[in-house]
């Protein structure tokens, strides 16, 4: 950027001086709202298309939106105005802020979430376990739904047959084909969560699959995991089902540790009682 001479500012600062002088009791309205913001007595610098710099007392309209520089009757700059900034940096830093903030809350729920898999587990065998209990259980209810199917299909087999004969003899058979319509939205739903729950066991395998990697990441520093998600009828689940996890140790409330605290009593009164009854030996 050209910047103007120092002779070519001295020339601007004399420009403003030679202005004609106003009363010193009669300041003009100008003048008066110079000296209320400061800026009285003070000239504004600004560079123009040309990339000269240009002083005085007023800016042109053109430039009023660039970076300015005030300064005072000797040259000194004493303050600067950086430039208004474009809709388009303006939109920049929006987004940027906004995609900072969205990462921090990424951050802190994933924070949230290792806490809690390094909490809730102990090793890979507990989260392979609870894995395969979730698929066990998956797999269990599509196989009710399965045998349902079967019912119903052979149920309206039947009814469909007995309509036939019933339309056959010129009998109404109005009663059976509501029967048959249920029957068969009884078969649309079965095969409508089967679909759904096959969806489901590919969510979990996925899922703990994505777990395991994160806690074999923050507990041994490597991510790999050479174990496969059990497909339906596996006997590895077969084995979830057959031996389940020990129920939790119920926990105590208030009232059930004062009861210890009680029986505690006793038995050490009890204790120091056949103490004092016992006889020293001889």
């Amino acid at each position: 950027m050209i910047k103007t001479t120092a002779p070519l500012l001295a020339a601007a600062l004399l420009a403003a001086l030679s202005l004609p002088v106003q009363s010193a009791t009669e300041p003009t309205k100008p003048a008066k709202a110079q000296a209320k913001s400061g800026t009285y007595g003070k000239i504004q610098c600004w560079t123009d298309d040309q990339g000269n710099r240009a002083c005085g007392d007023r800016v042109p309209p053109e430039y009023a939106s660039k970076e300015l520089e005030t300064v005072d009757r000797q040259g000194r700059v004493v303050n600067t105005r950086s430039r208004e900034k474009t809709a388009e940096e303006i939109a920049a830093e929006e987004k940027a802020a906004a995609e900072a903030a969205a990462a921090k809350v990424k951050a802190e729920k994933q924070a949230a979430y290792d806490k809690f898999l390094t909490d809730s587990y102990s090793s890979v065998k507990d989260l392979e376990r609870a894995r395969n209990e979730r698929l066990a259980t998956l797999d269990g209810r599509v196989n009710l739904a399965n045998q349902s199917i079967e019912g119903s299909e052979a149920s309206k087999a039947d009814l469909q047959k007995r309509i036939d004969g019933m339309l056959k003899k010129g009998r109404p058979a109005a009663e059976q084909q509501k029967q048959l319509r249920d029957v068969e939205k009884a078969l649309r739903d079965n095969r409508a969560a089967i679909a759904q729950m096959q969806k489901d066991r590919e969510s979990v395998c996925s899922d703990f699959l994505r777990d395991i990697q994160r806690y074999q990441e923050l507990k041994m520093g490597a991510a790999a995991y050479a174990g496969e998600c059990p497909k339906p009828g596996s006997p590895v689940l077969a084995a979830v089902i057959e031996k389940p996890l020990p129920a939790a140790p119920k926990k105590k409330t208030d009232q059930d540790k004062k009861k210890d605290k009680k029986k505690d009593a006793k038995k050490d009164k009890k204790n120091k009682d056949a103490k004092k009854d016992k006889k020293p030996e001889e």
